[in-house]
């Protein structure tokens, strides 16, 4: 008998099984292989065409930074236009010696530094009056600007009449070329943008211009420039360069000239040859402002990073295949020795053959008859449904693809509850914040979680229940056919808004809690549910709190949003100045303008988000806020990122914007308690100064004169005036009782006139200085 078997599974039989195992592992590993070789070297065509799109794009993304920041720059140009004060200072003729617009200059200063404050993409800009020569900086006035070119300001190797004929010109958005401009005992390069103001004007008053550091700009487009063959430029829209950079470009001049003159107004890449050398020219013309935006690249550099990828690819390739050849032998060895070993036992039983191939079918009916008729093993598969049932549905949702046969017979595997009819997704939530959950907070939410899908599982036709998060579940229901159903008047849409609505109230009654939910589309077919749920996601953006379920077909879809520059500029002025009730009415506005008749689309909501978090963090970079206050702040950006509705963004940015005013008031109280105090000190020192007047005080203390008035008014509860008039009547009741003469009280005080003191006095106490000394006598002299 021994010697049967042994006749049964020689070497030979043993060698054509490990053979049948390892054959299906050495063309899965090889086959890989082969395609990939038929397709390498269409890959690395794609690899470099996709590096120079790429390359274009970048400059595209550039060029659109530029043209935001010079449409911010535009803003600033027409609220300049429009405020009063620099208006006053630009319509008027005299000169700043006749001494009229002293303070016309010192308000315009005030209101300069405000503007600059806005942005950081220019480091200054300047204001000039064509009619008097003035020119006002964010911090200096020059006001005679003859004497004060050369010395305090220059720009490039322009003489004064040169700059001067430069800023009496007419401008219409323009750049002048890249120079050192110094200003002060400061000296840097820069591209200045300028304008005539008023803008658009046929006679305008003056000009604007802003510095923009050539440092800054070089940086935004630095990642272009990858050796020293390459080099980047700006062109106006008459083609002349603006800025070259790096300065020691190895093409000479008559070679750049000829790449800018054939790319000059054009987007687009140009393969060009350059001597011996071939060169990559990409190119972006912006629409808004005429500036046309070019990058050179030697096209060896783009065929380097190929070839390096090259490498890479087929290094971690041939890698890959060796693995794989020895994990093929592993496996088959491995493998094959427990089929070995059932074969043995199978001859055993008296099913010997000497036919290669006989054990493996004997083998093959005896599993099948085993899994026929073993309860045991039948039970345990079933248990494993739920498990296949979630892998399946996980699959879907992520947009998987199956053929329709792969989807029956996945079905039919999983007994799925499914007919003829259309299928939906409703995404179901618990409301409430699941970032920072305790354990005990964890139990309650599972065992919340349970009672909702007790109660979903009792709703007809629903095909599957998975578990999306902590506090959401998807629920998938299997529809009649008929579309009119599915409208929002249709029976069943009506049966499944219904029954929701009682499950929340239920859920709602027996533990507190609030449901909510969001319907996506119908599809036709269970391979289509992911669209399904796509649909439901976007709609829990859009979902009221006082609504239950919201349907994807009831939102209407806005593809851009509002948020506007001036919005920005208010917003960061109330919180600076505190009035939170200011920021509440603008976040308002806001959500009406972008959400109360149409809904955004998903992108557009993100940016909107994106820029508003935008703001807080410019609010948070240019303050000195405390490290608490700014973790707070970040805690809340998180929030509003992970919010799934816009109602629950909302309220964190109220309540991140109530934190944030609230800081800045107590910082602004303390410091106009300072201002006011040294105010008051000042006056105690020179109140008998006859020249003491309101705007020596606010300069004393470094504040406009309106901002001190308004300031004083509110902090002490009277005008600065009387405040004055009273420090010096007690001044002067303490002198007439000590029995000073009228006119010497009046000039101690600070009057230029004992008739203006009497009037004064009798103002203050109702009786003139000379009778109140006469009553002071009598009582004293009874």
């Amino acid at each position: 008998m021994t010697q049967q078997y042994g006749g049964v599974l020689g070497s030979n039989k043993k060698s054509w099984i490990l053979v049948s195992f390892l054959l299906p592992y050495m063309i899965a590993f090889t086959f890989p292989l082969l395609v990939s070789v038929a397709i390498y070297y269409k890959q690395l065509r794609s690899i470099e065409s996709d590096y120079q799109q790429t390359n274009l794009q970048m400059l595209e993304q550039y060029s659109g930074y530029m043209d935001a920041r010079i449409r911010e720059m535009n803003s600033i140009i027409k609220q300049v236009s429009g405020d009063p004060i620099i208006d006053s200072l630009l319509s008027s003729t005299k000169t700043f010696d006749s001494g009229d617009l002293t303070y016309t200059v010192r308000q315009s200063l005030d209101k300069m530094s405000l503007y600059k404050g806005t942005t950081q993409f220019f480091t200054d800009f300047g204001v000039y009056n064509k009619n008097n020569g003035i020119l006002i900086t964010s911090d200096t006035a020059y006001t005679n600007l003859r004497e004060e070119y050369g010395e305090l300001l220059q720009y490039g190797d322009l003489n004064y009449n040169q700059f001067k004929n430069l800023l009496d010109g007419t401008h219409r958005s323009g750049f002048m070329p890249a120079a050192s401009y110094t200003h002060g005992i400061n000296q840097e390069d820069v591209l200045i943008y300028v304008d005539s103001i008023p803008k658009s004007s046929i006679n305008p008053k003056g000009c604007i211009y802003f510095l923009i550091p050539i440092k800054d700009i070089h940086s935004i487009f630095s990642k272009l420039l990858i050796n020293n063959g390459s080099f980047a430029s700006i062109l106006d829209q008459n083609g002349a360069v603006l800025d070259t950079w790096p300065k020691d470009s190895k093409l000479d001049a008559e070679t750049t000239l000829s790449i800018h003159k054939a790319m000059m107004g054009k987007t687009g890449m140009n393969d060009m040859k350059v001597g011996n050398q071939r060169m990559l020219v990409y190119s972006v013309y912006s629409q808004g402002n005429g500036l046309t935006y070019v990058s050179v690249l030697p096209y060896s550099t783009v065929v380097n990073r190929v070839l390096y990828i090259k490498n890479i690819i087929l290094g971690i390739t041939t890698l890959l295949i060796l693995l794989g050849l020895i994990m093929s032998v592993v496996l088959s060895r491995r493998n094959s020795k427990p089929l070995l070993s059932i074969i043995r036992a199978v001859e055993r039983l008296g099913i010997g053959s000497s036919n290669k191939s006989m054990g493996l079918r004997q083998l093959e009916g005896s599993v099948m008859a085993l899994v026929s008729n073993n309860e045991e093993l039948r039970s345990r598969i079933d248990q494993q449904l739920p498990i296949l049932q979630y892998a399946f549905f996980s699959k879907l949702f992520s947009n998987e693809i199956f053929t329709d046969s792969e989807l029956e017979a996945y079905i039919s595997r999983l007994k799925l509850p499914i007919h003829k009819g259309h299928y939906v997704a409703l995404l179901i939530y618990l409301n409430g914040d699941t970032g920072h959950i305790t354990e005990l907070e964890l139990k309650q939410l599972q065992a919340v979680k349970l009672i909702m899908n007790d109660m979903i599982n009792q709703m007809d036709n629903l095909v599957y229940i998975h578990d999306s998060d902590l506090n959401k579940v998807i629920a998938v229901f299997n529809g009649p056919a008929d579309p009119d159903d599915w409208q929002p008047t249709g029976a069943w849409m009506q049966y499944l808004e219904n029954s929701i609505g009682e499950i929340a109230k239920e859920l709602r009654k027996q533990t507190r809690n609030k449901l909510l939910a969001a319907g996506g589309i119908p599809v036709r077919s269970l391979s289509e549910i992911g669209l399904s749920l796509s649909a439901a996601r976007q709609a829990l953006t859009y979902l009221d709190p006082k609504q239950v379920i919201v349907w994807y077909q009831d939102i209407k879809i806005r593809l851009f949003f509002y948020y506007p520059l001036e919005l920005e500029t208010r917003i960061i002025n109330l919180v600076y100045s505190g009035v939170y009730k200011g920021i509440a009415t603008v976040l308002d506005e806001l959500y009406d303008a972008n959400f109360s008749e149409k809904q955004l689309s998903e992108h557009a909501y993100k940016q909107l988000i994106f820029d508003m978090l935008g703001t807080v963090n410019k609010l948070i970079h240019n303050s000195k806020i405390n490290e608490e206050k700014v973790k707070s702040v970040m805690t809340i950006i998180i929030d509003i990122q992970v919010s799934p509705t816009v109602s629950e963004a909302w309220e964190k940015f109220h309540e991140m914007y109530r934190i944030l005013s609230a800081y800045f008031l107590s910082s602004q109280l303390g410091r106009h308690d300072e201002l006011i105090s040294k105010a008051k000190n000042f006056l105690l020192l020179n109140y008998s100064d006859p020249q003491l007047n309101i705007q020596s005080v606010a300069e004393f203390i470094g504040i406009s004169t309106e901002y001190f008035s308004q300031l004083f008014k509110e902090k002490t509860g009277e005008y600065y005036s009387d405040y004055l008039e009273t420090c010096r009547i007690n001044h002067a009741v303490s002198l007439l009782e000590r029995g000073d003469r009228v006119e010497e009280v009046a000039a101690k005080v600070g009057y230029n006139s004992a008739t203006a003191f009497r009037r004064a006095f009798k103002r203050h106490t109702g009786v003139n200085p000379t009778s109140f000394r006469k009553i002071k006598t009598t009582y004293e002299d009874p």
